[in-house]
C-alpha cells in the first residue's frame, strides 16, 4: 500500500489549466461523487480511486478511503487522529514540509491540508497536495502532485476537484453542525434527532452523545441526560469533561453522593479544571458539607472558573454556616455581574434587601 501511495506522489504533472467542461465521477459504495476534466480516465477499486490524463499518468488526483476508527473519539481526538494519519504518510514519504498544517474542510468535512515537497528517484523536484480528513468514522486522503516549478499552475485544478468533492447523504459531521445550530436556537427536539443521527453514522464519536445529554439538561431532563452522557462515559472512561456533565445532572436532581463521586472521577482526571471543583463544591453543599464546598469554590476561583458562579454559591455557603456578614460580602459581589440568571438574581436582591427567610433552597 505505502509503495503505491509513494509511487503516486512521486508522479510529475505537466502544466495545467484550470477544469474546463468536466465529467462527473460517482461512486455509490463510498457515496461521493467529484467532478473530472473531460478526457480523463479513472481508475477505481473498493477504497482507492486515481484520475488522471494520459496512460503515462502525467497528472493525477487520488483519492483513499481507510477502514472504520474502532474506538471511541471526541472532536479533540479527530484532530489528532487526522494529525498522526497525514504524519504517518508524511514520514513514509521521506516528504518535507513546505508549509505548516492548516484547518480548513473538504466537502463540508473538518480537514488539514499539508504542502510537502518530494524527491522522485530519478531527482525530479515535486510539489505535493495532501488533503486528510472524517468522512464519518473513515479517515481519507486526498493526494496530488506537481513539479516543483509548475506547482502554481498546477494547483488550481487539483482545488477545484478537491472542492468539487461531494458525499450523497448527510455526513455525521453534517448532523451534528445542525444539531448544534438547533441546539443555540433552543430548538431541542431537533437539536436532539440532529445528535441521534450524526450517532448513529458514527457511533464512535463520544461527543455526539455529551451533545445529547447537554441537550437534555438544558430541558430539565436530567434522567435522560445521565442515560446518555454515561454511555459516552463507558466509551471513554477517562474523559474528565463527561463526568463533569453528569455530575452536574445529579446536582439539579438535588443526588449530592452521585455527584460528588463523578466530581472526585474528573478532579483525579484533570486536576486544573475549575468546572470540576466548581461541581464537587455544589455536591458538598447539597450533602451540608459548607466548608469544603468553600474550598472547592474559591479553589474554582483561582483556576479562573465563572467568577459570578463562585461568588454566588461562597455566598450560599457562608449563609447556610449562619455568617452573614460574609455572606452579605459575597453577594454584593455577585450583583456586580451581569451573567446572572433571573434565580441568582432574585436571591441576590433579597439578601441585599436583609430578607433572610425566602428562597432558602440551595440553587
Amino acid at each position: 500500500m505505502l509503495r503505491k501511495l509513494l509511487l503516486l506522489l512521486t508522479i510529475s504533472l505537466c502544466l495545467v489549466a484550470p477544469i474546463g467542461n468536466a465529467q462527473v465521477f460517482e461512486d455509490k459504495k463510498q457515496g461521493f461523487s467529484i467532478d473530472v476534466p473531460e478526457k480523463w480516465k479513472i481508475e477505481s477499486q473498493v477504497t482507492q480511486f486515481a484520475f488522471f490524463n494520459n496512460e503515462k499518468k502525467d497528472k493525477v488526483f487520488t483519492i483513499y478511503f481507510f477502514p472504520p476508527y474502532p474506538g471511541a473519539r471526541t472532536l479533540v481526538d479527530d484532530y489528532l487522529w487526522l494529525t498522526q494519519f497525514a504524519d504517518a504518510m508524511i514520514q513514509g514519504t521521506r516528504a518535507t514540509v513546505v508549509e505548516p498544517a492548516k484547518l480548513s474542510k473538504v466537502a463540508g468535512q473538518p480537514a488539514i491540508i499539508n504542502t510537502l515537497a518530494v524527491t522522485r528517484r530519478d531527482g525530479t523536484k515535486t510539489r505535493t497536495l495532501l488533503a486528510t480528513f472524517w468522512y464519518n468514522n473513515q479517515i481519507c486522503h486526498v493526494i496530488s502532485a506537481a513539479k516543483k516549478n509548475e506547482y502554481d499552475d498546477a494547483l488550481p485544478i487539483f482545488q477545484e476537484m478537491l472542492n468539487s468533492l461531494r458525499f450523497d447523504p448527510p455526513t455525521a459531521y453534517d448532523w451534528g453542525e445542525i444539531g448544534t445550530a438547533k441546539q443555540k436556537n433552543k430548538e431541542y427536539d431537533k437539536a436532539i434527532e440532529a445528535f441521534h443521527n450524526a450517532n448513529k453514522l458514527d457511533s464512535k464519536q463520544t461527543q455526539y452523545l455529551a451533545d445529547i445529554a447537554y441537550t437534555y439538561s438544558e430541558m430539565g431532563e436530567y434522567d435522560k441526560a445521565i442515560v446518555e452522557i454515561t454511555k459516552a462515559i463507558e466509551l471513554k472512561p477517562k474523559e474528565a469533561f463527561y463526568y463533569t456533565e453528569r455530575l452536574y445532572a445529579y446536582v439539579k436532581k438535588k443526588d449530592g453522593q452521585a455527584a460528588l463521586h463523578d466530581a472526585n472521577k474528573a478532579i483525579e482526571l484533570a486536576p486544573k479544571d475549575a468546572h470540576s471543583y466548581a461541581g464537587r463544591g455544589n455536591a458538598y453543599a447539597l450533602l451540608g458539607q459548607y466548608t469544603e464546598a468553600i474550598q472547592d469554590f474559591q479553589q474554582q476561583i483561582e483556576l479562573k472558573g465563572k467568577l459570578s458562579e463562585s461568588y454566588f454559591n461562597l455566598a450560599q455557603c457562608y449563609e447556610l454556616l449562619g455568617n452573614k456578614e460574609e455572606a452579605m460580602r459575597y453577594y454584593k459581589k455577585t450583583k456586580t455581574y451581569s451573567d446572572i440568571s433571573e434565580h441568582v438574581a432574585a436571591k441576590v436582591n433579597s439578601r441585599i434587601n436583609n430578607n433572610w427567610e425566602s428562597l432558602k433552597d440551595w440553587i
